[in-house]
């Protein structure tokens, strides 16, 4: 691993351990990886001054609230390149309008990995290229 991609800080929020798992096994050699189960853990982290380059967050519960704390942590870290997984439940004009303003794009469940993965790469490359 290089030194620029050590750098590269990616932040995985899923309540599903294999899916933690899973990022956490795919992305660990290419950046340092920090993940959460716990909606609290999640709030601490966004609530915290720690910047990620990367954030993909697996929304589940405390929609509302993670919405919010997600929106400030947009306003605060800009460049930070924000995923959402979530439900078509959470499908509402209220939800999604919150979701589009603090996120750089999203994916409704079922999410296939295999484009999460290929759309983060494709970002981690990016940085790459900059020096982060």
């Amino acid at each position: 691993m290089s030194k620029i991609a050590k750098k590269i800080k990616i932040f995985c929020h899923s309540n599903d351990d294999n899916l933690v798992s899973s990022f956490r096994e795919l992305f660990e050699t290419k950046g340092k990886i920090t993940t959460t189960n716990f909606a609290s853990d999640l709030i601490k982290k966004l609530k915290s001054k720690i910047y990620f380059d990367i954030v993909i967050i697996d929304l589940e519960i405390k929609i509302n609230e993670i919405l919010a704390e997600l929106l400030n942590y947009r306003n605060k870290n800009k460049s930070s390149f924000i995923i959402i997984l979530y439900s078509y439940r959470f499908n509402e004009p209220v939800t999604e309008g919150m979701i589009r303003k603090s996120v750089d794009t999203f994916f409704y469940k079922p999410v296939s990995i295999e484009d999460v993965v290929k759309l983060v790469e494709q970002k981690m490359d990016l940085l790459i290229l900059k020096g982060k």
